[in-house]
């Protein structure tokens, strides 16, 4: 085997060593001099350069014999100005002498000319010499280029003060962590500093200052050994107050994050003793050292060194292996849902509920599980509180379920909030932790898990007949039985919606709910997404807001709100209203409010009619606004049959309204939970007859008419997503089993199954992983009928984009005028055709605003109207034969609002297969307004 040896040769060393030419080698080595300079132990303070003089040349100005000039001088190279080359010693030198040539003294000016050059010995004997080089040598009467040298030196050194480290700091008492101290505290300690001794041991205390200072003046070359052979160093460092702040040692730079001390350097006392140098008047050369201090001191960056642990099994009150002999009878679902249906007054009893709900499972406080790393690595608890305070808030709404080694958790959510001494935060940190084991709430408090079970909110799915069960066509029952035995459940429940067949509608929303993430938005950002259209009408008013697309998303908003804490509600809605000018901005939220006098105090705020603009000033809609309705969306002008997302003052909360307007002693949440109460009495069409009966004028019975929209909805406050990639599946079976279906033609003509859901996390692919929950089953009787056959995948899917028409939100707006214009045209191409034939309409209703909308989601699709032949009976019909065509636009007279409003039918086709249409129309309500909104082009 054979073993290389590797030199390194520097950068110099390496371009001699390549030439050939001795002569060359030399003179490129000489040309790296840069400086010559008297050496330090031939100059006194006391001296002058003519007792210099005197020592290299005789009176006569001839240099005197036996001298060796060139320990007079010291030589200096580009790459290391500070340290004189050392001929004997240095790397690149040793090899190279150095030749005074010739050496004349300028009296005028106290310098010295010198002539040299450089000579190399070679091998053969014989020498290189260089070109003959000259420098004039300005005399001193101190140091000063050497103290020069040395302040540079200092300079280097100073600028790489390192900050003690958290194992440092562990280990003393007297050093301190910059990551604890804000970098203006630190500042303002050191400046407050009454003595410079104080300010260096205040910098000494966070940082290697006296050890960087003591490294620097032992350094060998600014000292020298004395007599003893100890080596002294020649020069000291003090630190001073800044030469033009003259107040601060520690002075604010304008590059961020860097600070200036300045220092001074002078000789030290033994060696201005060496040389006779008068200390009083020797020089003092100032200089600043810049010190980068961008994340060093406390800020936001803190947080990346401080995490929350999870819990592990010795966390909690019972491992899981032990917990596994106990009877399970609290889940995931259970907890989720008991929590999120509570009431609270304020943001803390919901946090402190949460926590009390955790501590049954957990015995670890979760301030336990903090450990600090990196920069902080080491610390303990105790520590930090001395310079902070940390504190843990829960984010109490984003409880969520989570899978986690496909078991069912909770996932809770919060801030770790860092304050300094001064509560002042300084920074925080999202976090979340795991909480496993949720039987053990069971385990160890069954009393409360039998509260929990009785508390839970159940789904109920529900199934609307849009089509009465006397009208249903139904399909054969081998086609039902088929679907159930391959689990094709979702192909079943189309089957089930389409009108050819059956005509029941799925009410899935509040599954939608669970599963659909949605973040509430801040009061004054709904304002601003929220109009009042026209003027109020009837005492109603409208909010129209542009970020809730449909009626799902204004009823998952409404419901999410809901669940907030009662503060926190009211001031949302204030906030809101407010913005709207539906409250005077005179009118301050109240500074004094409590949960006794909650809705006393918010009875004293009232609603007053909004301001419209004509163009000219400002003028008030009504002047005694007598506001009984709040409808989001025109949800008033939808149908007489229900109201979704529209609130009044039902008259079954008269009593309850005077109690809080009054009472000081029963507490918010008491009225919450009687609302809560009263909902459940509340029937969908009770409006028609409470309408106008009670007025809504100040912010409590505001508030009361929006608890009891949102309690009458009955789906509980379970409207957050549940987890992350959470689902629903709907399920079918037969009712009894099929063994014990009867086969007779009475029993065939129905067929009984049951329907459910269920709820768990979902795969990429959107299949449930498990199941966490299961809805309540329902029945349905299903007539079947051998002869009907199932549509096509084609026309199906025609249904499927009927029944996933928003109909609530594709309104149209036009003028009495523009309505008979359009209606005509739609006559005009009807007459074309014989009733009942589809006819193409899409250049017909092109310019009305539904149509941009069905033409960006359904590219390829478009519509037919289908004019119905009139009866005897529809002749005489309400609206006359001049404002509807049968069958197509229909007079659908308004409950609400005191404005025409008709009904658009328009049936679907695929413009590839326009012999197809859908088997039911999509609706699209026409509304009579002032204006005409139509598509833009």
């Amino acid at each position: 085997m054979l073993a290389t040896a590797i030199i390194t040769v520097p950068l110099v060393s390496v371009a001699n060593l390549v030439t050939k030419n001795p002569r060359l080698q030399v003179q490129n080595q000489a040309k790296l001099i840069s400086a010559v300079n008297l050496k330090d132990q031939y100059l006194s303070a006391n001296s002058s350069y003519f007792d210099i003089k005197k020592q290299l040349f005789n009176n006569d100005n001839s240099k005197k014999t036996g001298v060796d000039f060139s320990q007079f001088f010291d030589f200096y190279q580009k790459t290391d100005p500070e340290i004189p080359i050392n001929f004997a010693t240095d790397y690149g030198w040793e090899h190279y002498k150095i030749e005074i040539l010739d050496l004349i003294p300028l009296d005028q000016e106290q310098s010295f000319e010198i002539y040299y050059r450089l000579l190399q010995e070679l091998k053969d004997g014989k020498t290189a010499i260089s070109d003959p080089y000259k420098q004039k040598v300005a005399y001193s009467h101190i140091p000063d280029y050497s103290l020069s040298n040395f302040v540079t030196f200092a300079s280097q050194k100073l600028e790489k003060l390192r900050a003690y480290s958290s194992k440092e700091f562990n280990f003393s008492t007297k050093k301190g962590l910059t990551k604890l101290i804000s970098v203006n505290d630190f500042e303002q300690e050191v400046n407050s500093a009454k003595t410079s001794i104080e300010a260096r041991a205040v910098l000494d205390k966070y940082f290697n200052l006296e050890e960087v200072i003591r490294e620097i003046l032992d350094n060998e070359n600014f000292s020298y050994l004395n007599e003893i052979g100890t080596r002294i160093g020649r020069y000291q460092i003090e630190l001073t107050k800044d030469q033009i702040l003259k107040d601060n040692y520690l002075v604010k730079q304008a590059q961020k994050g860097f600070y200036k001390l300045t220092f001074f350097a002078t000789l030290s006392a033994s060696f201005a003793k060496e040389i006779g140098a008068d200390l009083n008047k020797s020089a003092k050369f100032h200089f600043g050292v810049n010190l980068d201090f961008n994340n060093l001191f406390l800020d936001k960056t803190i947080l990346d060194n401080i995490k929350i642990e999870e819990f592990s099994e010795t966390d909690y009150f019972t491992s899981p292996k032990q917990a596994a002999n106990f009877s399970t009878t609290v889940n995931g679902w259970d907890f989720l849902n008991y929590y999120n249906n509570q009431i609270f007054a304020t943001e803390k009893e919901r946090q402190d509920f949460l926590l009390l709900l955790i501590g049954k499972i957990v015995k670890t406080p979760i301030l336990d599980k903090i450990k600090f790393s990196n920069e902080l690595a080491g610390l303990d608890y105790p520590q930090l509180l001395k310079y902070l305070k940390l504190e843990l808030k829960l984010d109490t709404n984003a409880t969520k379920l989570a899978v986690v080694n496909n078991k069912i958790v909770a996932k809770i959510f919060g801030k770790i909030l860092l304050r300094n001494l001064k509560n002042e935060v300084i920074a925080e940190k999202s976090f979340s932790q795991i909480i496993e084991n949720l039987e053990l709430l069971a385990q160890n408090d069954p009393e409360f898990a039998s509260k929990m079970k009785k508390t839970v909110f159940y789904f109920e799915p529900r199934a609307e007949e849009w089509i009465s069960a006397s009208n249903h066509k139904g399909v054969s029952k081998e086609e039902i039985i088929r679907l159930l035995e391959l689990n094709k459940f979702e192909r079943l429940k189309k089957v089930l919606e389409n009108p050819r067949y059956y005509g029941y509608r799925f009410d899935e929303n509040r599954l939608k709910l669970l599963v659909d993430d949605y973040k509430l938005p801040s009061a004054q950002e709904f304002a601003k997404t929220t109009t009042i259209p026209g003027k109020i009408s009837e005492g109603i008013v409208n909010f129209f807001n542009s970020t809730l697309e449909n009626s799902e998303q204004i009823n998952r908003f409404l419901a999410l709100l809901a669940k907030k804490d009662i503060n926190f509600v009211a001031k949302f809605w204030y906030d809101f209203l407010a913005g709207l000018k539906l409250i005077d901005a005179k009118t301050k939220w109240p500074s004094d409010l409590n949960s006794n006098n909650f809705f006393k105090k918010l009875a004293e705020i009232k609603l007053i009619a909004p301001t419209k603009s004509d163009g000219k000033n400002q003028q008030n809609l009504e002047n005694n606004p007598d506001f009984w309705l709040f409808s989001f969306n025109n949800d008033y002008l939808i149908s007489n049959e229900y109201l979704k997302n529209s609130f009044y003052l039902h008259s079954i909360n008269k009593n309850v309204l005077e109690l809080m307007k009054t009472n000081t002693e029963l507490g918010a949440k008491y009225f919450v939970e009687q609302i809560r109460q009263h909902a459940s009495q509340i029937k969908p069409k009770d409006f028609l007859t409470e309408k106008q009966k009670n007025k809504i004028q100040d912010l409590t019975s505001f508030l009361l008419a929006f608890y009891s929209l949102v309690y009458a909805k009955d789906q509980g406050l379970f409207t957050e997503t549940l987890g992350e990639n959470f689902g629903y599946k709907i399920q079918f079976k037969l009712d009894p089993v099929l063994a014990n279906v009867s086969t007779t033609d009475q029993n065939e003509q129905v067929l009984k199954i049951k329907y459910w859901y269920n709820i768990g996390p979902i795969d990429q692919n959107g299949n449930l992983i498990s199941i966490v929950n299961k809805t309540k089953q329902q029945t349905l009787n299903l007539k079947v009928n051998k002869n009907n056959k199932l549509l096509s995948e084609n026309e199906e899917k025609l249904d499927e984009i009927v029944a996933a028409f928003p109909t609530s939100d594709q309104f149209v707006f036009l003028t009495k005028k523009d309505y008979q214009d359009f209606l005509k045209k739609l006559q005009a191409t009807l007459a074309k055709e014989p009733d009942n034939k589809p006819v193409k309409v899409d250049k017909e209703i092109m310019n009305l605003p539904f149509s941009r909308f069905f033409a960006l989601n359904y590219e390829n699709y478009g519509f037919y109207a289908l004019k119905t032949a009139k009866t005897t009976d529809q002749s005489g019909s309400s609206g006359g034969k001049n404002d509807q065509i049968l069958g197509v636009i229909e007079n659908s007279p308004a409950e609400l609002g005191n404005q025409s409003r008709y009904n658009l039918f328009l049936y679907v086709y695929n413009k590839k297969h326009p012999e197809i249409r859908s088997t039911m129309p999509i609706k699209v309500i026409i509304i009579e307004s002032s204006e005409s909104l139509f598509a833009s082009n």
